[in-house]
């Protein structure tokens, strides 16, 4: 084999983009810009590329258009995700938990964007791999947002759309958007495992936020099983890029819906956690 090990400094890449109305008050818009295969040595990454992709055009629209936000946007692209979502976690060690007065307080709500190109059905959920194994107690913060997406604005956007299945497709016996935000679960822990609802069950990069207590989930995917991620042949040429396109179509609108909607009505009670570092 030609594999070698090395150790290397693994840094998260953080920028900011000021809001009109709340500078004050951030929404964070995250992914994880690194991959794994386990054929260390050949890990091509092109479907966890895809996060970073949306998060980078999001960017760029936002940044062209400064006047269509009302939070501070803070995009976050994360190192090893795959290492125990290790980057994530010494953020919010570090900025939330350690410099809560100056960086922590502002935090409204953290989107990270972790989905494939299997079909076109998203998920938001605040539990995976990591935080396997929790209920829906972990994020009592979400009942007004859930409502507001699923009963206000997703029925909206399909209307506005026409597409009646991100409500309810009758072949599925649910909507597209699937309502559960609560986590995805599964037989087991860790990405060697597949959840119920396809996967393979990943860990995401808003769990750590989640398990302080945080506001955070993450735009994820429902009965997408892909046997070529985390593998050698994870190319971009065999990426279904029709998937992607809609799933940009659906989520774009509603993070510019979100990051323009007064929060403060909609996220809460958020109770943290300090876990100090020894």
């Amino acid at each position: 084999s030609n594999m070698k090990w090395r150790n290397v400094v693994a840094e998260n890449i953080i920028g900011y983009l000021p809001g009109t109305e709340y500078p004050d008050k951030y929404v964070l818009l995250t992914a994880a810009y690194d991959s794994f295969s386990f054929v260390p040595s050949l890990a091509p990454g092109a479907r966890e590329a895809i996060g970073t992709a949306v998060m980078l055009q999001l960017a760029r629209y936002f940044a062209s258009n400064p006047d269509l936000h009302k939070y501070t946007l803070v995009f976050i692209a994360f190192s090893g995700t795959d290492q125990g979502v290790v980057g994530s976690r010494w953020f919010v060690k570090d900025y939330i938990d350690r410099n809560w007065e100056g960086w922590g307080s502002k935090v409204m709500l953290q989107m990270n964007i972790n989905f494939n190109d299997v079909n076109k059905y998203l998920m938001p959920t605040t539990i995976a791999a990591w935080l396997y194994g929790w209920n829906e107690g972990v994020a009592p913060w979400i009942g007004n947002y859930q409502q507001w997406l699923f009963n206000t604005l997703i029925p909206d956007l399909s209307r506005k759309l026409d597409i009646p299945q991100l409500t309810f497709d009758p072949l599925l016996g649910k909507g597209w958007i699937s309502r559960d935000m609560s986590g995805g679960g599964g037989p087991g822990h860790g990405i060697v495992y597949n959840d119920y609802l396809g996967a393979p069950i990943r860990y995401v990069n808003s769990e750590p936020l989640t398990a302080l207590g945080g506001p955070a989930f993450t735009w994820y995917d429902y009965q997408a099983f892909s046997d070529i991620y985390y593998t050698p042949f994870d190319l971009p040429d065999t990426i279904k890029w029709s998937n992607i396109e809609f799933e940009i179509k659906v989520l774009y609108p509603i993070i510019y819906a979100t990051v323009n909607v007064d929060l403060s009505q909609l996220i809460g009670p958020v109770s943290y956690t300090h876990l100090r570092a020894h």
